[in-house]
C-alpha cells in the first residue's frame, strides 16, 4: 500500500500522491492544463500564491517552488537543484576560473 505523503493544495483540491513526481504532473496536467484542450491557467493557486506567468512553462517551472522536487544532479557534488538553469550556475563554482577568483577573494 503506497504511502500519501504529497498532498496538493491548490484551491480546494488536496488530492493526496506518494511521490513529488506524480504530484507536478497532477498539477501540470489538471490546474495549470493546456490551451490545447482548453484548460490552461496561468495564474498559482497553491496556497493562495497568486503568482502568474505569461506562459505556460514560466509557471510550471514556477510550481517548483512550493515542491520539494530538485530532478537536476551536479554530476561533481550530488547536489540537487529544482530548475535546470540554478545547476547550470552552480557547475560553474566547479571551474578552474571560478575557484581562482575565489582564491583571489579569500586573499583581499
Amino acid at each position: 500500500m503506497p504511502k500519501y505523503s504529497f498532498t496538493c493544495h491548490w484551491k480546494e483540491c488536496n488530492e493526496l500522491y506518494d511521490n513529488v513526481e506524480t504530484l507536478f504532473e497532477h498539477l501540470s496536467d489538471d490546474h495549470v492544463g493546456r490551451r490545447s484542450t482548453n484548460n490552461l491557467c496561468l495564474t498559482c493557486y497553491w496556497n493562495e500564491c497568486g503568482a502568474t506567468a505569461a506562459k505556460r512553462d514560466h509557471l510550471t517551472s514556477h510550481l517548483k517552488i512550493h515542491l520539494p522536487f530538485k530532478p537536476y544532479i551536479c554530476l561533481k557534488c550530488r547536489k540537487t537543484f529544482k530548475r535546470p538553469q540554478d545547476l547550470k550556475k552552480h557547475e560553474k563554482t566547479h571551474t578552474i576560473e571560478h575557484q581562482g577568483k575565489s582564491l583571489i577573494d579569500e586573499m583581499k
